[in-house]
């Protein structure tokens, strides 16, 4: 109830009858909440805000010369997920699936310690330990601790709504698949004032029919923005879709690069993208491709995105405008 709530997301959805609203209140929650398997709808409380995070907060560092250590450090992410091909030699560090952020900055990472310095971080994964770069005194350390945030799949959770909800700090890869913040494969499932940001791969990827996905953000996701497979009548409306590829993959250099993209849609019908930014990706902004058909591609600004390749549209009977 509102004078005694549940205290986990998770809880409450797991909890929720089919066609309950979960209310969630003002704060940050640092949380998993996991899968939903009924028709629910998950929404901020009105006009406060939410933050679902895949990372905790760490203290305890100790000196050791010019770096600070963290023992006991072993959250147990696959650390080899990614083909080498897919490595841009420039960024080595690209697919690892660590993210260290200090006062609301992330750290870039480095994959030796004599490769740290100031604003680097290095995750020893044998001695269990994180180590920092940057005196973490008296700064607010957080590390992601958690990979997908919430997943919509069965049949029963069509018609699911996560409206005004923020999703930061989840990770890449695990069991050898790129894994987004947000996984939907359930129909007609709406994502309406979301905000995804800082995930390590994916920020949404989509295998349904009738998703939309409005007045979003979606920003600097490691690997793409929005993924969509099989995504029959799809809308993405008025969003912002930006700073994607964060982690400087290899673009187009293996097919385990060949989807990245602020937003890549394949073998799909019936779709519309309208009215939304796609800016600053290290990749194609859109990416129209694969067997898709009667896509309506219209109103959307398209700048500053990698190669000159703001939109790249490998299918057919587009309407463009």
């Amino acid at each position: 109830t509102a004078t005694a709530p549940w205290r986990t997301i998770r809880h409450a959805i797991g909890a929720t009858p089919a066609g309950g609203t979960v209310v969630v209140r003002a704060g940050t929650y640092r949380e998993q909440p996991g899968a939903i398997a009924r028709r629910i709808t998950i929404q901020a409380y009105p006009h406060e805000q939410v933050w679902v995070s895949g990372a905790v907060v760490l203290n305890n560092f100790v000196r050791r010369g010019t770096t600070w250590v963290r023992s006991g450090w072993n959250p147990g992410f696959c650390r080899t997920c990614v083909h080498s091909t897919a490595v841009d030699p420039a960024h080595p560090a690209a697919g690892l699936p660590d993210q260290v952020v200090v006062d609301g900055t992330p750290l870039t990472e480095v994959v030796s310690a004599t490769a740290l310095g100031p604003g680097r971080f290095f995750v020893d994964p044998v001695a269990h330990e994180l180590v920092l770069g940057s005196d973490p005194t008296n700064h607010v350390v957080e590390a992601t601790v958690h990979a997908g945030a919430l997943s919509v799949g069965p049949p029963s959770a069509a018609g699911t709504v996560i409206r005004g909800i923020g999703f930061t700090g989840f990770t890449s890869y695990e069991a050898g698949r790129p894994l987004a913040t947000i996984s939907v494969s359930s129909p007609s499932v709406t994502l309406d004032h979301v905000a995804i940001t800082n995930s390590g791969a994916r920020g949404v990827m989509i295998s349904a029919t009738g998703t939309t996905v409005q007045d979003s953000v979606v920003l600097a996701s490691g690997f793409s923005g929005i993924g969509a497979h099989r995504a029959d009548g799809l809308q993405l409306l008025r969003n912002r879709i930006g700073f994607s590829n964060a982690q400087r993959f290899a673009y187009l250099t293996s097919l385990s690069t060949s989807s990245i993209a602020g937003a890549k849609i394949t073998a799909s019908t019936n779709v519309v993208v309208r009215g939304n930014v796609f800016d600053d990706n290290s990749s194609n902004g859109l990416w129209i491709d694969i067997s898709c058909s009667d896509v309506a591609i219209v109103g959307n600004s398209s700048v500053r995105n990698a190669d000159r390749k703001s939109t790249r549209l490998n299918s057919s009977h587009l309407v463009i405008s």
